[in-house]
């Protein structure tokens, strides 16, 4: 695979990973705010029990993000490589990071 279909995959794969993220994010926020107090309560283990498949998608996008991050130190400093790295760094960010907590 060349340089350049790796930095297209990558910035594929890390857009689809931010699209679902996204996605089970407003969920949450639904999901939270149709709940009364004491579900909100414990709603911590709801997100372990119900959203688990979260931290797949964030696994997935760590790897994205090594793989072009190695692929700008080898000096590949075009844009196209940096902008794969901004979109993982992205990615990675959103999926440890609990961003559904800003919509509330």
């Amino acid at each position: 695979m060349t340089k350049r279909k790796l930095s297209y995959a990558v910035i594929m794969l890390s857009g689809m990973c931010l699209i679902a993220l996204i996605i089970i994010d407003y969920s949450i926020f639904l999901d939270y705010t149709n709940s009364n107090g004491k579900n909100r309560v414990l709603y911590g283990l709801t997100l372990i029990l119900n959203y688990q498949h979260r931290h797949y998608i964030g696994l997935l996008t760590l790897i994205v993000f090594i793989i072009s991050s190695l692929s700008l130190i080898k000096k590949n400093d075009s844009t196209l490589h940096v902008t794969a790295v901004i979109l993982a760094l992205i990615s990675v960010l959103f999926s440890f990071f609990e961003v559904w907590l800003l919509f509330v």
